[in-house]
């Protein structure tokens, strides 16, 4: 598809800015689909268009708008526009949007999280569905800005994925500072994973590390249906490539799910043994809250249930994002005057301020992959 060309020039008169002339720009969608079903997960909104405006890399594009002190209002211009073509979407309020926003942006002042919010909020987006990536292409990710912004994020309940995780040296410092709720495994340790016991270790690893941290993993850049059996077989929990489906730019006619990643996983699933049987049998299901219930019934499901220390919390589209212990309420709850101030909409106090991340598991995977998330539960006697 030819795009409209962007007239753009690093070296034009700086009376021309980047902003005003955006109109070429336009975002295709690619799913990233949970591993096992083929069901979209989310989209990636990715950037086409800037090589017909004279910017050979998408990277260029951005440094030019750095350079000209125009990358934070370029970057929301662009997140307007990803989240609109969302909405154009068949179910696309409920789909989640990953958008990439270069690491310098974070520490620009003017890029405004409220006015992300507002975006969402005006095209009828819960902000749980958003998504920034986030790498260590540029420094700036490790600076004390950059922190103060991932947590001004993450109060709005906008998500963090780290992006190419495995391609620098200090990923694993970003995963402990920015605690993402998404990790995602660069290509390099994709590519032929099924032909290398290497790759695969790395990527287990990576994918158990994640998981005792509460995160799920997304397996990036798959092209190969060996690729994707053995991202599945690893632990991976969801995927992104090629083989799922290439980035669309007429959004209107992707699907919701990608029916052979499913008839794969399925095929796969009735030749090896489950111990989801066992599973079950610890488990011990308790009554989720959502993430907007008003403090004032919070207090109410502690109090019918006085011998449940905790509630899971689900998230955007009934997604787990963690759970609600009573001892991080405590100093409120035995207090009137900490249950006022908590329902008082002054103090904006809000429940997902209070909820713990904990580790993640598939209740369909092999006990043995319980056991690397909860070391000190006891395996179950057959």
């Amino acid at each position: 598809m030819n795009l409209p060309k962007v007239v753009i020039d690093a070296g034009e008169d700086a009376s021309g800015t980047l902003v005003t002339r955006l109109s070429g720009i336009r975002h295709a969608f690619q799913p990233i689909v949970d591993i096992h079903t083929g069901v979209v997960h989310a989209y990636e909104a990715l950037l086409r268009g800037t090589m017909e405006g004279g910017y050979p890399t998408i990277a260029s594009f951005f440094d030019a708008a750095y350079i000209r002190h125009e990358l934070a209002e370029v970057e929301l211009i662009l997140a307007s526009r990803a989240i609109e073509t969302l909405g154009r979407l068949p179910g696309g309020g409920a789909r989640r949007l990953f958008l990439n926003i270069d690491g310098r942006t974070l520490e620009d002042q003017s890029f405004r999280v409220d006015r992300l919010l507002k975006l969402a909020a005006d095209n009828d987006l819960n902000p749980g569905a958003l998504c920034i990536e986030l790498s260590e292409q540029h420094k700036t990710a490790h600076s004390s800005s950059a922190t103060m912004m991932v947590a001004a994020l993450r109060a709005g309940q906008i998500r963090i994925a780290l992006d190419d995780f495995g391609q620098g040296f200090s990923e694993l410092t970003l995963l402990y500072a920015f605690q993402p709720e998404y990790v995602k495994i660069d290509r390099f340790f994709v590519a032929d994973i099924a032909r290398s016991p290497r790759k695969k270790l790395f990527v287990s690893t990576v994918v158990n590390l994640a998981h005792v941290l509460g995160a799920k993993v997304i397996a990036e850049g798959i092209e190969t249906a060996e690729e994707h059996t053995a991202c599945r077989e690893i632990g991976c929990d969801l995927a992104q490539g090629y083989y799922i489906a290439r980035p669309c730019l007429e959004v209107e006619q992707m699907p919701g799910a990608y029916r052979h990643v499913m008839t794969a996983s399925s095929f796969d699933r009735r030749k090896r043994e489950s111990d989801e049987t066992i599973v079950r049998a610890e488990v011990n299901p308790v009554p989720p809250v959502d993430v907007d219930l008003g403090m004032k019934d919070v207090f109410d499901r502690f109090r019918r249930a006085p011998d449940q220390a905790y509630f899971p919390v689900l998230g955007h589209g009934g997604e787990p994002i963690g759970l609600l212990h009573e001892r991080n309420l405590r100093s409120f709850v035995f207090s009137p005057t900490g249950r006022d101030i908590l329902q008082n909409s002054f103090f904006a106090h809000k429940l997902f301020t209070f909820v713990t991340r904990c580790p993640i598991a598939d209740i369909s995977r092999r006990w043995r992959r319980f056991s690397r998330c909860m070391p000190t539960v006891a395996r179950p006697r057959r």
